[in-house]
């Protein structure tokens, strides 16, 4: 045992240098930029970014006509509930006039999406969009809908500032825990059907003052869930499964 006491300040010196360097093979793949979550990982935009010219000319090119936009993002697979989303979405349209809804994605059910656009000029669907290119959507849009399977999709959230709003569902991904009913999203009861799910987000749509709280929030969880505290994290459990945490350096 003394041996081991002996070797005790090694091993944690150790510790850190096989930690630092798991942190900087992660970091070596986020580009450099201003500083401000801009990670592939970690939904890696500005809605700042974007010129009003810009968002302009989307209105134009996609025929957005209103202010009362959501926006979806993800794969269209079972699990992401795209017949719920597409239900909700005729919901809300009866509850808000000028309701337009903005898809983003592909997958299996994609034809759903593609049937309901094709029917309804409100639902605007634009098929895959890789990296930055979906940004710009973000800044037309005033939440986003996910009522299935929640994941790293929260993160864009936090770092574009648009509320997300989902339902508890016992399949969410890790991340969803990051989501903070009323605080930095929704998330509403288990059990939620569609016509709910439209009245909750069309009471959002329109109270400003309560954008206004959860986008605060957003910016909170956008500065708490960096690239560098994932890292560190991530170097950690690496570690204390590898039996050398600090947990094992006594």
């Amino acid at each position: 045992m003394a041996a081991v006491r002996g070797a005790g300040p090694r091993q944690r010196s150790g510790n850190r240098g096989a930690g630092e360097q798991i942190a900087s093979q992660l970091r070596a793949a986020r580009p450099t930029d201003d500083g401000r979550l801009q990670s592939r990982l970690l939904g890696p935009w500005r809605r700042a970014s974007v010129s009003d010219e810009e968002l302009a000319a989307l209105r134009l090119r996609w025929n957005i006509q209103s202010r009362n936009v959501a926006i979806f993002v993800g794969g269209l697979y079972a699990e992401k509930r795209i017949q719920y989303l597409i239900e909700a979405a005729h919901a809300l349209r009866r509850r808000v006039a000028d309701f337009e809804l903005i898809v983003i994605g592909a997958g299996p059910d994609q034809q759903l999406v593609e049937q309901a656009a094709r029917e309804h000029r409100w639902i605007h669907y634009l098929g895959p969009c890789l990296g930055t290119d979906k940004v710009p959507f973000f800044g037309l849009s005033k939440v986003m809908l996910l009522p299935g399977l929640v994941g790293l999709g929260v993160l864009d959230s936090f770092a574009l500032e648009i509320p997300l709003v989902t339902v508890d569902l016992a399949f969410h991904s890790p991340e969803v825990e990051y989501l903070r009913h009323g605080e930095n999203g929704v998330k509403l009861p288990a059990g939620t059907n569609p016509e709910e799910y439209a009245a909750a987000v069309s009471s959002l749509l329109g109270d400003e003052r309560a954008r206004e709280h959860l986008q605060a929030g957003c910016r909170v969880a956008a500065q708490t869930y960096t690239i560098e505290a994932m890292v560190s994290r991530f170097a950690a459990g690496v570690l204390l499964a590898i039996g050398r945490g600090p947990a094992n350096a006594a």
